[in-house]
């Protein structure tokens, strides 16, 4: 799993966040079967309008803390299989990614 940490590179209110665009186009590079996602280190209206993949927003966490959040959510949402393989389950990281410091 690849996380992507990024900082808003916007003023509130402005239409382009450079970082969001690099994140967004690293997303859309991605191998379908790779899991990737961004941690925005912002509030959810910060969150460009366009988004590729998994965004989540820290909100009020610090990085650390939204990555350490983050990592217990993932492991959570995760199941082993044959061969003690973790497989995350794309269908509850869809549901964890929403905004982390609501978690």
């Amino acid at each position: 799993m690849v996380v992507h940490l990024v900082k808003p590179s916007r003023m509130r209110g402005g239409a382009f966040c450079w970082n969001c665009a690099g994140a967004n186009y690293a997303l859309a590079q991605s191998p379908a079967r790779a899991i990737e996602m961004v941690v925005f280190e912002g509030l959810e209206d910060q969150l460009p309008s366009v988004r590729v993949g998994h965004w989540a927003a820290a909100g009020a966490l610090s990085p650390q803390a939204a990555l350490a959040r983050l990592g217990h959510l993932v492991a959570a949402a995760s199941t082993f299989r044959s061969g003690r393989r973790a497989v995350v389950r794309r269908n509850l990281l869809c549901m964890i990614t929403r905004q982390l410091d609501a978690a």
